[in-house]
């Protein structure tokens, strides 16, 4: 089926004035490119200022950071020194300097009990098992445009969808919010020719995508209570430098020489939080594994400001140098800060290549970027939500570290009593099946017991406070502090523990995560608002186009509907929390019992679709259920129905010549007209054929006569083309619209087929005896006796 988005008239709605659209700002070459060296000086300065702020603040995120996420790659024995931002990784022998020369030298035993993945990948599976709920509502319902905008969007929802990997984004959000505790996302168009192909032009098609980064990729205002209060955003990108000549021509002068070296990190980036960000992609975490190992990866920075950015000291003085088409006459003064604005009225994305400036954008922060934090938090740092595992994954270190030295060092011995020539034959002797030993007599005669040459050490034991105390290390207390508890990994409860309250239990712990849950939902939803404003300004996705909704049913959206100030994006409150399948089943069997026996479940058992569904939550995918799969064929009948248009029926007008023909004669004899009974005049553009599952493809017909998406097509009538007509019907009873009309006769024909079938199938009336002849029975079998088979001479044969 084949639909375009609502375009209602205003009927009963007062004409509103539309705002203005913003004047194009005035630009110095493409993305200004060619921008004043003065003002990419201020600019820059404003980069390397801000980036100094909150200076040791930063320098304690970022650790802790990286921190968590060695802590996931099971690299646990990690010392950091605050003050410097240095970070050693123990080893067996090493000393670690810790600050001010106080240290300690690392033991024997360092080895790492990786139990904090564990916790994190439970929480994970929780928040990916579904894709989060979006809802898109119109700013002002009452207006038809602000519904289309909102409908666009849903639609262009699985545009993007299908053109990025929205689990692989999910992943990461959730990833960021279990480690680092602040989630970045950018929205942003790309070029890509080996994702999104080429476009008309032959050229890399552009298509809306997504960027996350936590906090060791990103710089944020630390004190700033929300976004609304942040100043400023910057996204690193670590990206080989041949990678970004390809996408920085213009970064190369007239001579052949690149304005950006490879190893080169962004304008005022510190090195210790390159090296943070760098060091957990390595495979070996060592510090000393810079040089050389990242002179070939070049920091790309996008930096984001707000217009209140362009009040700083420098913004105050006199601006010399060019100045665009439309600024004041000559001579009137021209502060830096007001050149700015009139360039970047809303805010400005400043892109630097290595240290060297590559262009800047109008465009506003709010625009571009969602930051969101794991909870609720006073500011945009912390809150990662495996930090407190931290201290139990150390404690759990050392009671397993300490166990393995104590079996290592501690394994019991024998002692025996005997001569230097016993005692080298036992130390040579191996232990062999099937082995036999003969024994000398024991010392102090053959009366003494052998036992009494040997004593063993008594076998080891841990404490069994010390096997307790490991074991609430690994289980309840790393399941408190991080709220992943066992009901989250699907492990049973107590023996006395009913299937209820295990259930309850479930529903608790997850309803824990609910708040990050929300987050994640909020994060996509400013994804997916942005992107798909994105959209309508994008060339390559062309005036229209076609989306494959989730029910398999495909929309035409015009996305030119789409613009800010329309449409919101929020979290869809009705969604239900992520449930994994086995919970689907439960809540299945508990719910499908009851609604069975009531006349809207029996109902709605009636549908294939429904069926479908019932069978993938139980795990039977590999059934055939032949009513789907007629009433997907019909689907796609019905997308090429709505598209064309009944064809008129010949029969029809042959009745009509031999009708007007008959009435005639019958005039000329003084009868009175024969009766008019015409075939359809119309017939549809598919006709349905004999061994349809008929029922089940009239009973999608009867869905989708009855479906939003039918209202739209007969209301709208968009897809009407010149020379067809959307009234008056020439079949009363019918659709006007002649697209309507061609699904509504496709579905006659199925009807009147599975008539047919019905009486073919249904068993011959016997006639009762006619009343007052007793004879009838008696005459009816001479008469059956006599007839003659079919085919024989002078019998009549049918």
């Amino acid at each position: 089926m084949a639909t375009t988005m609502p375009n209602p008239t205003e009927t009963g709605n007062a004409p509103v004035e539309e705002a203005p659209e913003p004047q194009e700002p005035i630009t110095f070459g493409e993305k200004n490119r060619d921008l004043p060296k003065s003002l990419q000086d201020v600019l820059k300065d404003m980069v390397e200022c801000y980036q100094r702020e909150d200076l040791y603040n930063r320098r304690y995120e970022d650790i802790i950071d990286r921190c968590m996420r060695f802590y996931d790659d099971g690299v646990q024995h990690f010392y950091y020194n605050v003050g410097t931002g240095a970070y050693q990784i123990g080893a067996t022998g090493a000393y670690i300097d810790v600050q001010d020369g106080d240290g300690f030298t690392c033991g024997d035993y360092m080895g790492a009990y990786n139990i904090f993945r564990a916790r994190r990948r439970t929480i994970d599976s929780v928040l990916t098992q579904n894709p989060p709920g979006i809802d898109f509502q119109p700013v002002r319902p009452d207006r038809s445009e602000d519904i289309q905008a909102a409908e666009t969007a849903e639609g262009y929802r699985h545009v993007f969808d299908q053109n990025n990997d929205v689990f692989d984004l999910q992943q990461s959000v959730t990833r960021f919010f279990e480690l680092s505790g602040r989630c970045v996302a950018w929205t942003h168009s790309d070029t890509n020719r080996q994702k999104w192909g080429l476009n008309d032009a032959g050229e890399p098609k552009q298509m809306e995508t997504a960027w996350v980064g936590g906090t060791l990729e990103t710089t944020v205002p630390i004190l700033a209570r929300d976004q609304d209060d942040a100043l400023y955003c910057f996204l690193y990108r670590d990206l080989h430098y041949l990678k970004l000549r390809a996408e920085n021509p213009h970064l190369q002068d007239e001579d052949g020489t690149w304005k950006f070296k490879g190893g080169e990190s962004g304008p005022g980036e510190s090195d210790w939080k390159r090296y943070a960000r760098l060091g957990v992609k390595q495979s070996a975490k060592g510090t000393q594994l810079i040089g050389q190992a990242i002179a070939h990866i070049t920091t790309e920075m996008h930096c984001f400001l707000r217009p209140e950015s362009f009040t700083t000291d420098k913004c105050d003085e006199p601006y010399v140098g060019p100045s665009g088409p439309d600024t004041e006459e000559p001579g009137e003064p021209q502060t830096v800060g007001e050149m700015l604005k009139k360039l970047f009225p809303e805010g400005v994305h400043i892109k630097y290549v290595g240290k060297a400036y590559s262009e800047a954008t109008a465009e506003s922060m709010d625009d571009a970027i969602d930051i969101v934090m794991s909870e609720k938090r006073d500011s945009l740092t912390g809150g990662a939500l495996m930090e407190p595992m931290k201290i139990i994954q150390d404690g759990y270190n050392d009671f397993k570290n300490a166990e393995r030295e104590y079996y290592e060092k501690g394994w019991p011995m024998t002692h025996f009593k005997g001569d230097q020539e016993d005692y080298d034959t036992i130390v040579g002797q191996a232990s062999k099946p099937a082995q036999f030993n003969l024994v000398k007599n024991a010392v102090g005669g053959p009366e003494v017991p052998l036992a009494n040459s040997f004593f063993r050490e008594p076998d080891m034991t841990a404490p069994e406070s010390f096997v307790q105390c490991m074991e609430e290390y690994r289980t309840a207390l790393s399941q408190d502090v991080t709220g992943a508890s066992p009901a989250l990994e699907g492990v049973a409860g107590p023996k006395e523990e009913t299937a209820s309250q295990r259930a309850m239990d479930k529903t608790q712990s997850i309803g824990i995560l609910g708040p990050t849950w929300s987050r994640v939902q909020r994060i996509f939803a400013g994804i997916y608002k942005k992107a798909a404003l994105l959209a309508s300004r994008n060339p390559d996705h062309g005036e229209q186009i076609t989306v494959t909704t989730t029910d398999g049913t495909t929309a035409v959206i015009v996305l030119e509907k789409l613009s800010r100030g329309r449409f919101h994006a929020k979290p869809d409150t009705d969604s239900s929390f992520p449930d994994s399948t086995a919970a689907q089943r439960a809540m299945l069997d508990q719910t499908l019992p009851q609604i069975a026996v009531t006349p809207i479940g029996m109902e709605m058992l009636q549908t294939p679709q429904n069926w479908e569904e019932i069978l993938r939550v139980k795990g039977m995918n590999d059934f055939t259920l032949i009513p789907a799969e007629a009433a997907k064929k019909q689907i796609r009948e019905i997308e090429l129905l709505a598209e064309q248009a009944p064809i008129p029926n010949p029969q029809f007008q042959q009745y009509q010549v031999q009708h007007a023909a008959m009435t005639m004669q019958a005039a000329e004899a003084g009868l009175p007209p024969p009766p008019y009974t015409p075939p359809p005049a119309e017939m549809p553009s598919i006709m349905p054929r004999k061994r349809d599952y008929h029922q089940w493809e009239l009973a999608e017909c009867a869905r989708w006569l009855s479906s939003e998406s039918c209202w739209r097509l007969e209301v709208q009538g968009e897809q009407l083309e010149a020379g067809e007509s959307a009234s008056p019907s020439p079949m009363p009873g019918y659709s006007d619209n002649p697209h309507v009309r061609n699904v509504e006769l496709h579905a006659d024909i199925h009807e009147q087929m599975m008539q047919m079938q019905a009486m073919a199938a249904a068993p011959p009336v016997a006639m009762p005896p006619a009343k007052g002849n007793a004879q009838a029975p008696q005459a009816a079998a001479k008469v059956q006796g006599q007839a003659q088979p079919p085919g024989a001479p002078n019998q009549p044969t049918l």
